[in-house]
């Protein structure tokens, strides 16, 4: 367990989270990468790319293809108008599980950080004279830790200085997120 303590009243702030850092970044990254899979692998299925198969190349080879080709897209749209209603209604599921999974995340790592994400990025335009912003509330650099150990004349604790150089690029993932 790492220790901060807040120069201003010398409370102690517990943090109980960086070592759980990664995992809930890759947590994230899996919830994040859900609608993407959802939509491209299970509802898509490449039905545009193969719609529009040959129009997006820069570089045409026949005219006449071209013109063909944009024809039978032209065709086949207005032949199927008002068909493909459960293809927009997935669409637009995926884009609001989208939506609805970057607020919760939101929360979520406010939450994991003591409630102190959403002062988070704020901190870094704001000049504090004490020294102290939230970004070494949140990831310190230099704190204390506890250690606890059993030993022949029963249990001890003592105090150590900690150097945590993995809070460096926490700090930067999380502004960048923020």
């Amino acid at each position: 367990m790492v220790t901060s303590i807040n120069t201003k009243n010398t409370e102690r702030i517990y943090q109980k989270h960086y070592q759980w850092i990664g995992f809930v970044l890759f947590i994230q990254a899996i919830f994040f990468f859900f609608p993407r899979y959802l939509w491209r692998y299970v509802w898509e299925q490449g039905r545009v790319k193969g719609l529009l198969g040959g129009l997006h190349s820069s570089i045409q080879e026949k005219e006449n293809e071209t013109t063909h080709r944009q024809q039978f897209v032209a065709n086949y749209l207005s032949k199927h108008l008002g068909t493909h209603k459960s293809y927009a209604i997935k669409f637009f599921a995926c884009e609001l599980l989208t939506v609805v999974n970057l607020i919760t995340q939101m929360i979520l790592m406010n939450c994991f950080l003591n409630y102190r994400y959403t002062s988070l990025g704020l901190s870094i335009f704001s000049y504090n004279t004490a020294g102290l912003d939230a970004k070494d509330l949140i990831f310190p650099k230099l704190t204390s830790c506890e250690f606890e150990y059993l030993g022949t004349g029963g249990p001890s604790k003592y105090n150590s200085r900690c150097v945590l150089p993995v809070n460096v690029f926490n700090e930067k993932i999380y502004i960048f997120l923020w």
